[in-house]
């Protein structure tokens, strides 16, 4: 299924946090050197602005070159400052104020200030310059008025997003029509950061192509969607974190650079180059028809489907060095920890066949019909997840392919789906709310819940505990509480979860921190490589 991306939360949250300018506690491997021009593989991006950069291309070249208020620490994911100083979150959830970095800077010298912040985040959210990223902050208040600015001319809804208060030149105070638990994690994605006001009223056509953003490096002239390569240049002055590379060049299509990021994840690497792999932000699901007077309401069914499916082979016969056997709700890139018990790689037919006949069905009373969309491996799967089931529980499975707006229409209409459907989804930052709420919360009043699970209790836990949560132990708790949940009643199957993929070349370049991938994002962490033969120690 088309993934579909939503976001909002984060499971650590700091209620309040600071920190100095440029403190890094990851330190690099000895060895590590600065200088020199890293040269980076990537597919063409739809936009390299922050505020509008959506796909993964666009993505790397954004966060490479763009800081934002804030940081999700790589290995603990903890969130630690960035542009902004410190924060603190207010009201349960509803208000954040940030603090600046008295040194931060613009690419172009300028200083950032809560005015510029105040200024990108309208300018993300506001429908006339179309951001595909604008939903996300779509619980900031004053967003759905914003929204209503086309047609009423005037309004001073139009100028500014409402929620977002400047309190002098370094603090901006930020409220969102509800509570929001994840309200400084928000913060961390490339649409929240700051881009100068004055670079961007110049020349607002062109901004999108030479934004002018806080960060290490700088574009070396506009950007054109027909470029074969997009260069950033090391500011000088920049006082983040250290950054390794003097220059970054981006060549679009190229097969044979220091790093790749095939958009062909089947080609072979290209001669001299490694291919490595860490955690991906997806997982594949298989919603079950729960909401429907049907027999998967019986969770005795939907457990006997889930012992009847065995990942690791489902993943080798399918999608082999692409993805891997899920075991929870969560990826890793938010929660490694898997269910107990719950969700295991191997299948256990034995019992899977007890439980169906406790539940009082018979192999040939349960009609079963997977529904996939016409993307990618998604037949494969199916086909697959018939086959087990048949040899396992002697079930009779068929498969329909159908379009992807014909499955979401049919799924999302009144009568809702009979039979499972596969689902995949990614949150587009650590976000364990935005990956568990669309698909678990509410009935049918998501779009994203298919299966049309309604649980009151699990709605209560994440609306009046998890989301207005102001410690961070308990926070985290508490959406570990919520996974288990879930894993223990099993409204749908987690059957993979996505591997991020990068060729590399370990004789040009190496990584200062081992890791060539972000854990965070599966993206590769530009900023941490070093050119062999750079230029001196950091």
């Amino acid at each position: 299924m088309r993934r579909v991306v939503l976001a909002l939360t984060a499971v650590v949250l700091l209620a309040s946090c600071t920190g100095g300018d440029g403190d890094d506690t990851a330190r690099p491997v000895p060895g590590a050197r600065t200088g020199g021009t890293l040269t980076v593989g990537i597919g063409r991006p739809a936009s390299i602005d922050p505020l509008d950069a959506y796909e993964p291309s666009g993505l790397l070249v954004a966060r490479t070159m763009c800081d934002t208020l804030v940081e999700l620490d790589p290995r603990t994911h903890r969130l630690r400052p960035g542009l902004a100083a410190s924060w603190n979150v207010l009201d349960g959830g509803r208000q954040v104020s940030f603090r600046l970095r008295g040194s931060a800077r613009f690419s172009d010298g300028s200083k950032v200030t809560a005015a510029d912040v105040a200024f990108s985040l309208t300018r993300a959210a506001s429908p006339s310059f179309a951001g595909r990223q604008a939903a996300l902050l779509s619980a900031v208040s004053g967003w759905d008025d914003l929204q209503d600015e086309v047609g009423a001319p005037g309004k001073r809804s139009r100028l500014r997003l409402g929620g977002v208060r400047v309190v002098g030149a370094g603090a901006v105070e930020i409220a969102f029509s509800r509570p929001v638990g994840d309200a400084v994690a928000l913060f961390t994605h490339p649409v929240t950061a700051p881009v100068s006001r004055a670079a961007t009223e110049r020349d607002p056509d062109g901004a999108g192509r030479r934004p002018v953003c806080a960060g290490p490096y700088r574009l070396t002239r506009a950007w054109s969607p027909a470029d074969g390569t997009i260069t950033l240049q090391r500011v000088n002055g920049y006082r983040g974190r250290p950054v390794y590379a003097d220059r970054i060049e981006f060549r679009i299509g190229a097969r044979s650079a220091d790093v790749v990021v095939p958009t062909d994840v089947t080609a072979t690497p290209a001669p001299g180059a490694t291919r490595v792999s860490g955690p991906g932000p997806g997982v594949e699901y298989l919603a079950l028809p729960t909401g429907t007077a049907s027999p998967y309401r019986d969770r005795r069914v939907r457990r006997a489907l889930d012992l009847a499916t065995d990942r690791a082979v489902l993943v080798e016969r399918t999608t082999p060095g692409r993805r891997a056997p899920a075991r929870g709700f969560l990826p890793a890139t938010i929660d490694g920890r898997a269910c107990p018990e719950e969700v295991a790689a191997a299948a256990d037919p034995e019992q899977a066949r007890r439980l169906l006949r406790a539940a009082g069905i018979e192999p040939s009373g349960l009609p079963v019909r997977i529904t996939v969309n016409d993307d990618g491996p998604n037949r494969a799967v199916a086909d697959e997840l018939a086959r087990q089931w048949h040899d396992h529980l002697g079930l009779a499975v068929t498969v329909e392919v159908v379009a992807f707006d014909d499955l979401l229409a049919r799924a999302t209409g009144a009568a809702g789906i009979d039979g499972p459907v596969r689902v995949s989804w990614a949150a587009p930052y650590a976000s364990a709310d935005a990956h568990l709420a669309p698909l678990f919360a509410g009935g049918a009043t998501t779009e994203a819940n298919l299966g049309r699970w309604d649980d009151p209790e699990w709605d209560r836990l994440l609306d009046e505990d998890a989301r207005t949560a102001t410690d961070e132990t308990d926070r985290v708790a508490l959406y570990r509480r919520l996974a288990l949940r879930l894993c223990d009643r099993l409204p749908s199957l987690p059957l993979t979860t996505s591997l991020a993929i990068a060729d590399v070349r370990p004789d040009r370049v190496a990584s200062t921190t081992g890791e060539w991938l972000d854990p965070l994002t599966g993206t590769p962490d530009l900023r941490r490589i070093w050119v062999r033969g750079g230029g001196s120690s950091p």
